[in-house]
């Protein structure tokens, strides 16, 4: 019951906020946009957050939901006979690999015992498949976007 009079109240404060955001008084608008602002920036933070408190296998689990999607991608272009899709699945997928064999190949920092430049660089290897997964996600949702573009 509690939880379910959390679950209204919640509702309504995000009502609340985009009512007063698209029909509200000037001061209300720009009481919104902040909230909005700082809602996005919340998101950002927990983001970087669980990109540096990563364990072994996040890699691992970021690149598996990477292959389902691609796996899901290269069945709807073997059902509608697109090699226009086939083609660009091949290619995210080959991107896929390279970016599973260097982060297999790369050390976490919590695993560095060497020298601060050691640690360094494999902070750098680390960093590097992040921004990789990210870019790839990023083509992955586009290209999802483009084949079920939605309404």
């Amino acid at each position: 019951m509690i939880r379910f009079l959390v679950r209204i109240a919640l509702l309504g404060l995000i009502g609340l906020v985009c009512y007063n955001y698209f029909f509200g008084k000037a001061d209300e608008k720009a009481q919104s946009k902040r909230i909005f602002q700082g809602v996005g920036s919340v998101f950002t933070e927990v983001r970087n957050l669980v990109g540096k408190e990563r364990d072994k296998g996040t890699f691992d689990k970021a690149i598996s939901s990477l292959d389902e999607v691609l796996q899901k991608l290269k069945t709807h272009a073997n059902e509608t006979n697109d090699p226009d899709l086939k083609q660009k699945v091949a290619v995210l997928e080959q991107r896929k690999n390279a970016i599973q064999q260097n982060a297999n190949a790369t050390p976490l920092p919590s695993d560095n015992k060497g020298s601060a430049s050691n640690m360094h660089n494999n902070e750098q290897k680390s960093k590097s498949v992040v921004s990789d997964i990210e870019a790839l996600t990023n083509d992955i949702q586009s290209l999802v976007k483009r084949v079920a573009p939605s309404e």
